[in-house]
């Protein structure tokens, strides 16, 4: 996968993230490359290529580094990168901080021209 494609899927938050996985595929010997990234539940879920794939003590290690990545992504704001909370009442399931929240919130859901308690005023 680009890189630079894949940076352009997520949030700025998620870019510190994005940066570290392609630095892991390239420490890794016996990692090759990256399978797929993709936001799954509000995370941001990575599947790393295996040169091995009967290696079980290397198959741990990039199972580990994948999990590590997704509860990481669970707690930063996929806008902003500071501490986010995952949103299940979003079109689809994102991780924000409230100020992102209410932002995109805000975005599906407008707030109507009257305001409570206030009578229409013909023209």
């Amino acid at each position: 996968m680009e890189k630079e494609y894949t940076l352009n899927n997520f949030g700025s938050g998620w870019h510190s993230l994005i940066e570290k996985i392609y630095a892991i595929q390239n420490q890794l010997s016996f990692c090759n490359g990256i399978y797929v990234i993709e936001r799954k539940n509000g995370m941001l879920s990575v599947i790393f290529k295996r040169s091995d794939l009967t290696n079980v003590e290397q198959d741990f290690i990039l199972q580990s580094v994948e999990y590590r990545i997704e509860r990481m992504s669970a707690k930063i704001c996929e806008g902003c990168g500071v501490h986010g909370l995952r949103r299940t009442d979003l079109p689809s399931v994102q991780t924000l901080c409230t100020r992102c929240y209410a932002f995109k919130y805000s975005e599906i859901n407008p707030v109507p021209s009257l305001v409570a308690n206030q009578k229409p005023q013909i023209v």
